[in-house]
């Protein structure tokens, strides 16, 4: 293997002779907030690489605490989904939606009940995202939580939301089954 290196992404051509002709794999670009020197678990959204610790996705998530007790390889293999950058898992996410989950998911709960300055500086649409992939990885605290500050942030009455981030919102909160949140969507907040 032939590994290139530049300040924010990685490139790996793979020169092995059972692999001819050569296979270039993706370029992957680390995210600036979630790639952690001592994480140890590679996910891969869009060409983006997180880096993340199991420990929390596993406190946090019942999927991922699913799928790390999934056996992953064969005796004296060492293909672990996303043990090594080259191998990361896969996750059918936007980047920023996935930053946001991420956010919530370092932030802990603690901190996300908390009225401090980042709390206050989220909008409708990270709580939409952050709602959707705590749905998608069952991360039931976080979801009630994302569920709740969306509609608080969308029953302010002084603020106006543009008509695509309330369609955004709309689907997300189906897709959620948020029945109150559908119900509410739009209460008291301005189409612009």
């Amino acid at each position: 293997m032939l590994w290139t290196l530049s300040l924010s992404a990685i490139r790996q051509v793979d020169l092995s002779s059972d692999n001819m002709p050569f296979r270039e794999r993706p370029v992957y670009i680390r995210d600036a907030d979630y790639y952690f020197d001592d994480g140890n678990c590679q996910l891969e959204v869009g060409n983006c690489l997180f880096n993340l610790h199991r420990t929390i996705l596993r406190r946090s998530s019942v999927v991922f605490r699913n799928m790390f007790l999934l056996p992953q390889s064969g005796e004296g293999e060492s293909n672990v989904d996303g043990d090594r950058d080259d191998h990361p898992i896969v996750c059918q996410d936007s980047i920023g939606a996935f930053r946001a989950w991420c956010w919530a998911l370092y932030a802990g709960i603690e901190e996300l009940g908390s009225s401090n300055s980042e709390n206050e500086k989220l909008d409708e649409e990270k709580c939409a995202h952050i709602g959707l992939l705590a749905h998608k990885y069952e991360c039931v605290a976080i979801e009630k939580w994302a569920q709740e500050a969306l509609i608080q942030r969308l029953n302010v009455g002084d603020r106006s939301v543009p008509s695509f981030r309330l369609r955004y919102i709309l689907e997300v909160s189906r897709n959620c089954r948020w029945a109150p949140a559908v119900r509410d969507l739009g209460k008291d907040t301005s189409y612009t």
